[in-house]
């Protein structure tokens, strides 16, 4: 199995890649944007392991806690190769993985279900706001469509 791993809420973005149990990764460089370092390194990770994109089985993403921005670049990127191989994109909560590897000496539980409970409520909302506005897009594009085709009517009546 091969699954590349983006992480982007921390100061410093990583990008990993899993393949059948060896961990290759990379790091940013600190003083540059998550949105610049991403995918310089993704590409720079398949082309030193001689992977592609439509190799992977995977990809998986840190949803937080963390950056909301590094979040957002994050979860666009992963969810972007997905959709284009066609592969499935897992969302990977740190404090839940840190509670799995390490158990009681995670963040406590109080703090740990109220930022589960918050990322869920952030998800949602984001979700609502990402479907309203890909209606008001369509309804644009309907819009434009729609005199476009007054126009040629209009021209094909000269």
């Amino acid at each position: 199995m091969k699954l590349l791993a983006i992480e982007t809420t921390a100061p410093v973005a990583t990008v990993a890649l899993w393949r059948d149990g060896e961990v290759t990764r990379y790091s940013a460089d600190d003083t540059k944007k998550h949105a610049e370092t991403v995918l310089p390194l993704v590409e720079r990770l398949l082309a030193e392991t001689g992977e592609t994109l439509s190799a992977m089985d995977y990809f998986a993403v840190d949803i937080g806690p963390g950056s909301f921005t590094g979040v957002r670049i994050g979860v666009c990127i992963a969810n972007a190769f997905g959709y284009a191989m066609q592969k499935p994109v897992i969302g990977c909560n740190a404090l839940e993985t840190l509670r799995d590897k390490y158990g009681d000496i995670a963040p406590d539980a109080k703090n740990y279900e109220a930022f589960r409970k918050e990322k869920e409520q952030i998800l949602a909302r984001m979700k609502e706001k990402m479907e309203r506005e890909s209606k008001d897009a369509q309804n644009k594009v309907d819009e434009i469509n729609a005199a476009i085709q007054k126009i040629n009517q209009m021209q094909l009546k000269k």
